[in-house]
């Protein structure tokens, strides 16, 4: 992971992060890019997309994510704390918390994804791997999700996702978009944290501040 290309939840995850976090993942990404670099075999593997895959299945009625868990947990024992708390806030906010009409949503597959260009700090940030829901005949949920247990994701994070995500993706009006915390089972829209004006301008801030300090860590790899 270079911090100038970006999963938006992942930088969410960095800008929100306490400082010795923040150091320990840039520090890790950074070593991990090194052996990619040199031919090497990084290790880890994306844990959170096939749960995500799971989830969304669940939501179209493909499966149950009950089940498809434990089989998950299975194939990776390693990762059953985590599957578990992914499964629990996920199914506990889809059966219980969504503030939605009573009409039986109908989950669209569909590939919603979009891309925020930040020419002025050399970066770009991805918006992709979205739930798209349609409620009955009147409106759609577009659901991106933040999967980090720690730090969890305040509504300052989530009103800085949302505006991302209403930057790089056109299609839906922004009250349609929401960002979910998957393991706190803990959705957000623009309802809920509206708004202030000045998001374009603390993002860029606080990305630059990740930049730099990716930045400087770089100079001791190099020096070694």
């Amino acid at each position: 992971m270079s911090v100038t290309d970006i999963h938006l939840r992942k930088l969410l995850t960095l800008m929100f992060a306490a400082k010795p976090q923040l150091v320990s993942i840039l520090r890790h990404e950074i070593r991990s890019q090194i052996k990619k670099d040199r031919g090497l075999s990084a290790g880890g593997g994306d844990f959170y997309g096939p749960f995500w895959r799971d989830a969304k299945d669940h939501a179209n009625g493909g499966s149950d994510l009950r089940s498809t868990t434990m089989a998950r947990i299975a194939a990776d024992p390693k990762r059953t704390r985590l599957y578990q708390l992914l499964q629990r806030g996920f199914l506990e906010w889809w059966n219980v918390r969504r503030r939605w009409t009573n009409e039986d949503p109908t989950s669209q597959l569909l590939s919603v994804k979009g891309s925020l260009m930040l020419p002025d700090i050399g970066c770009k940030v991805k918006v992709e791997n979205l739930l798209a829901t349609t409620i009955g005949n009147s409106s759609n949920r577009v659901i991106y999700p933040y999967f980090s247990e720690t730090p969890e994701l305040e509504p300052i994070a989530a009103r800085l996702g949302l505006w991302v995500m209403g930057e790089c993706i056109t299609d839906f009006p922004r009250e349609e978009f929401r960002i979910l915390d998957v393991m706190r089972g803990q959705s957000y829209s623009i309802a809920d944290v509206p708004f202030q004006g000045n998001e374009s301008v603390d993002f860029r801030r606080r990305y630059a501040e990740i930049v730099a300090v990716w930045s400087e860590l770089w100079k001791e790899y190099e020096s070694a």
